[in-house]
Formats: C-alpha cells, structure tokens, sequence
C-alpha cells in the first residue's frame, strides 16, 4: 500500500507542473492602448485594487493562470504583481501570420466544429477565455468585429517580438 501511494505521489509530482503550465498563456495588457489609458486591477474577483497604466504602447506582459467568472487571474513580473485579476476583454494577444495563411476562426474550442471564417493577416485579439488548446478572441480590424476560438500555435503573447 505504501509503494502505491508513493508512486501517486511521485507521478502527481512530475505531471502536476507540466498540466498547469498548459493552461497558462502570456498576453499582454492595453491592446487598444490609442483607445484606453488604463486597465483596472483587482486583488480578488470584483474587489477593485488600482488602474494599471501602460508603460509603452501596448502595456505590460501578463501571465494568465485561470479564468474565474468575467476575470483572469494573472502575474506581471515586471511590476511584481502575483495573483492579481484582469476583467475579460482587457488583455490582448498577437495572432500571427506573417505567411498570410489562412488561420481557422472556429465557433467551438475544438478544430473538429464548424470554422466562422479564416484570419489572413496578423492581428491582435481581445481575450475572452481559454481552454487547453484554443483561446477565445474578439478581433477588431478596421471596420469589421468577430469572435471565435483560435488554435495557441497560431498566437503570441508578446506584442514587441515574435514566437517561435
């Protein structure tokens, strides 16, 4: 009985790190940092901490751990905040394509439903939530305004390099 709970244990160990690595995304904060200045922070869902300011044009980088209602949790290690909450919508991803091919918009957050159109161009998106291979985004281009779920492989979480 002892060597099976030491193997859970150990098995819980080694794979517990690499699950919780899966779900968390960098993104970035103001994406429409030429329409919004600030972007608030919470300490907890709901409980107003301070406005964020962006230090450059497209904010900080954030790491989001968890969607819990309307937020993500999130850490921005540059300014040291741990565990802090960004209401949805208000952190940004870049969704490249630099080879302008034809990147599947889909309505569910699997590659086998129905696909709502094609990106041909990089762009950044608003996030809305997140699963273990897709993230739901609201692209804004010129004059036109759509969500779906885009595959990860397709996205960059910093807006001032690429990804590999």
């Amino acid at each position: 009985m002892k060597k099976i709970i030491l193997l859970f244990c150990l098995s819980s160990v080694l794979v517990a790190p690499k699950l919780l690595g899966q779900n968390n995304i960098e993104a970035f904060t103001h994406p429409l940092s030429d329409v919004k200045q600030k972007v608030s922070i919470y300490h907890s869902p709901n409980v107003y901490y301070k406005e964020l300011k962006s230090d450059t044009e497209a904010g900080w980088i954030v790491t989001i751990k968890q969607k819990t209602g309307n937020y993500f949790q999130t850490d921005i290690e540059d300014l040291k905040l741990y565990d802090i909450w960004i209401h949805i919508g208000d952190v940004g991803i870049v969704v490249q394509n630099y080879d302008s091919i034809a990147i599947p918009v889909y309505i569910e957050p699997d590659t086998t439903s129905l696909k709502s159109r094609y990106i041909y161009e990089s762009c950044i998106g608003l996030i809305y939530n997140i699963s273990d291979n897709m993230v739901f985004l609201q692209i804004i281009k010129e004059k036109e305004c759509f969500f779906g779920w885009v595959e990860r492989k397709y996205l960059c979480g910093s807006p001032y390099t690429t990804c590999p």
